[in-house]
């Protein structure tokens, strides 16, 4: 099926239509409480595993030292417990009213791993539907695995860093590095993208139907993005391989791009 296709018809439903399907859905106390305490759990035992008392590791200067043991320890521990999609979409709220540790992204992680947890369990074809209008989530569904998960709000930097598999329909606009080194799956960004669309993107299919702003396909290694709208700044610097088509005004192309294949309109821009 034509993805562009799909961003004009199957995806453009109501999210006060949606929420009101999903807002009778109530969250129990017992369960809130045990969610909350295994986030709480999962970054104190992050903790303990990385540090001792007289040796601190520097999380700032090599991510991979936090961010794999917390998502691991967060997988480990949510296994145990039992929750459905619309738990998830309930959970958003609570979530929203914690701060993140110093660890970074921390609910963001936490709220993927409940994706990923769940959909490796279940299976399910059906969406997950999540509402931010608490806050302007950053880092969320980074390494994704396979579900297909429908937001509605703006989202923050990173939506979809390193995302394997799935798809991923955002009902607002997207900051910086949006679908950034992703490795498969589908990013839909129904409204507009700030700096560095597709920054070191591997594989997969981004598909803006707003207008992107600031050096699209950035060190671009694979994969297929469209933007719908304008595209400003020279683009696809550092490009070596995928494709970006562009339906809008196109800016000039950046003259360190080495590789790669650029639309505009129907036309080959690049190579000539």
């Amino acid at each position: 099926m034509n993805l562009t296709k799909i961003i004009d018809t199957e995806y453009e439903h109501s999210a006060e239509q949606t929420h009101k399907k999903l807002k009778s859905h109530i969250l129990s106390k017992e369960l809130s409480k045990k969610l909350l305490e295994t986030y709480k759990e999962s970054i104190d035992e992050t903790n303990r595993a990385l540090y001792d008392e007289t040796d601190i590791i520097f999380y700032d200067e090599d991510p991979t030292k936090w961010r794999i043991p917390l998502r691991n320890v967060m997988k480990k521990n949510l296994t145990k417990i039992e929750y459905t999609q619309n738990d998830i979409t309930s959970f958003v709220t609570i979530l929203a009213q914690e701060k993140d540790s110093h660890y970074g992204e921390t609910r963001s992680y936490f709220l993927t791993e409940m994706i990923n947890t769940h959909f490796e369990k279940t299976k399910t074809q059906e969406e997950y539907f999540l509402f931010f209008d608490e806050w302007k989530i950053a880092g969320f569904c980074s390494e994704l695995t396979g579900a297909t998960v429908h937001i509605f709000g703006d989202v923050d930097r990173s939506i979809c860093y390193k995302m394997y598999s799935g798809k991923v329909i955002v009902e607002g606009n997207a900051s910086g590095a949006a679908g950034m080194s992703m490795i498969n799956g589908t990013l839909i960004i129904q409204g507009n993208a700030s700096f560095c669309l597709g920054q070191d993107m591997k594989g997969g299919e981004i598909i803006l139907k707003g207008n992107a702003k600031g050096h699209a396909a950035e060190m671009m290694r694979g994969g297929d993005i469209t933007i719908k709208g304008n595209a400003d700044e020279p683009i696809c610097r550092g490009m070596r391989e995928g494709t970006l088509k562009i339906l809008g005004n196109c800016p000039a192309i950046d003259s360190s791009i080495e590789g790669g294949t650029v639309y505009h309109k129907e036309k080959c821009i690049y190579p000539e």
